[in-house]
């Protein structure tokens, strides 16, 4: 077994700017993710850490954020309120036999997030 981390910061203000194109968060948040985003009214730190997740977790990869998707790579959260990645499409062929365990947090100007993951087999 092999472990991976990824770890990324984002400026909330970057967020905030990217927000301004309408297209920006449709281009970025899987189905699940912009549901649940919408029903809290986008909250901008919640953003750029599900921005944050998605850059740690292609970190992990070693690969950048190349042959997938940003909204293949989905921030969710538990009943307890723990955020956890859902994989679709090339994001989940890339990391298949990976799992993940994922922290975010913020301040009043970034959002951060840590990915682990255990590459089974490795």
């Amino acid at each position: 077994m092999k472990i991976h981390t990824g770890l990324d910061a984002v400026e909330l203000n970057r967020i905030r700017k990217s927000m301004e194109n309408p297209s920006f968060l449709r281009h970025i948040l899987g189905p699940e993710e912009y549901a649940y985003y919408e029903k809290v009214n986008f909250p901008v730190q919640s953003i750029a850490a599900a921005w944050a997740a998605k850059e740690a977790f292609s970190k992990c990869l070693g690969t950048g954020i190349r042959g997938f998707l940003l909204r293949d790579v989905e921030v969710l959260h538990d009943s307890l309120g723990k955020p956890y990645l859902k994989l679709s499409n090339q994001a989940a062929e890339k990391a298949k036999g990976w799992s993940f365990d994922l922290s975010l947090t913020h301040t009043e100007t970034q959002a951060m997030a840590v990915v682990v993951a255990l590459e089974e087999g490795a």
